[in-house]
């Protein structure tokens, strides 16, 4: 595609975890600076969104129009973050650092709030805060040294 030039059109492609992404509209726009954007609307009103930089770096939203949506970035170190909020309150966070150590957030509808973290050994940790105030924790799948 020449850069600055927009094409779209409908694409029966599979997309989607269920495999049902047929009726998917498909925008693609490259701007004269080399951004690529992808903008994908689905036949529900589900819509996505991502931009690629020429440096490999991404912003992502997503919004699947019954209450969740999704923002994320990535950097061309392998730096990424993407935020999922949920219709019920709830919400994930999943954060790479680009060396092995990444941390996941989970809020639950009740409350609970857990994260956990991998560690570059392979190890995670974790920690959860529960409504009535208990607090949890636990190391797994560490990797023995020899």
């Amino acid at each position: 595609m020449a850069a600055g030039v927009e094409h779209s059109g409908v694409h029966d492609m599979d997309q989607s975890r269920d495999g049902c992404a047929h009726g998917i509209v498909i925008t693609v726009i490259e701007t004269p600076d080399g951004h690529r954007i992808e903008h994908g609307t689905g036949p529900d009103g589900a819509t996505t969104r991502r931009d690629t930089a020429p440096d490999g770096s991404w912003t992502l939203t997503t919004d699947d129009g019954r209450g969740t949506t999704t923002d994320g970035y990535g950097e061309p170190d392998g730096t990424s973050a993407v935020t999922t909020n949920h219709a019920d309150g709830s919400y994930d966070c999943v954060h790479d650092d680009g060396t092995g150590t990444s941390v996941v957030v989970h809020r639950a509808p009740d409350g609970t709030f857990t994260q956990s973290y991998r560690r570059a050994d392979g190890s995670w940790y974790t920690i959860a805060d529960h409504p009535d105030g208990s607090h949890t924790e636990s190391v797994t799948g560490a990797v023995a040294s020899p």
